[in-house]
């Protein structure tokens, strides 16, 4: 079973590359834009 990660960023571009770079790595990733999101 995989590690979960929650990523942050508001970066668009970032943010999706290391979604990438993560799900590589074997983490089951969640991204969100903002710290709002984050809590939801």
């Amino acid at each position: 079973m995989p590690k979960k990660v929650l990523l942050v960023d508001d970066d668009e571009m970032l943010r999706k590359m290391k979604e990438v770079l993560r799900s590589k790595q074997g983490f089951e990733v969640t991204a969100v834009e903002n710290g709002a999101k984050t809590l939801q």
